[in-house]
């Protein structure tokens, strides 16, 4: 599986469990928040620097991305 393919099922999954939020951080796997519970996906793997670049590309304009670079934290929207 390509990052990206992992980048659209993390999304699938979100629908899946009814998740408002996904929470990445490196090196952790990703956290999803289900009725305001934070639930670590254990059954993956952690995410790695690369896999971040490449989800906040598909996902932040540019403001943001200066942002995130400067602060090290958005809290961007993304819907398809």
């Amino acid at each position: 599986m390509s990052e990206v393919d992992g980048f659209h099922e993390l999304f699938e999954l979100m629908v899946e469990k009814g998740a408002s939020d996904l929470h990445l951080r490196v090196p952790s796997p990703p956290v999803l928040r289900v009725d305001g519970v934070l639930t670590k996906l254990e059954d993956l793997p952690p995410i790695t620097d690369k896999y971040v670049e490449m989800m906040l590309e598909h996902v932040v304009t540019p403001e943001q991305m200066n942002t995130f670079l400067t602060e090290l934290e958005i809290d961007p929207v993304y819907s398809n």
